[in-house]
């Protein structure tokens, strides 16, 4: 695994299934035995058409992918004029 700072690491992994908002899918588990954390990465959230939008006034927050699309096309348009 390639964490956020390029380093590699060996983490033990499995497929698993994983339930969210009510959607069931089949998704890649890397287990971290030294911590007991869960952890959720961006592709764990894409498997499931979600997104994380961070906003300064509304802090972080899920995003299906398609609201969060028509932000940024808001947001291009807005700084196109």
């Amino acid at each position: 695994m390639t964490l956020a700072d390029g380093q590699e690491v060996e983490v033990p992994a499995g497929l698993a299934q994983a339930s969210f908002m009510g959607m069931t899918r089949d998704v890649l588990v890397l287990l971290s035995g030294s911590t007991g954390a869960t952890l959720a990465g961006m592709g764990f959230l894409r498997q499931f058409g979600l997104g994380l939008m961070l906003s300064e006034h509304l802090g972080v927050r899920l995003v299906r992918e398609e609201l969060f699309l028509s932000v940024v096309e808001n947001v291009q348009r807005g700084s196109d004029t």
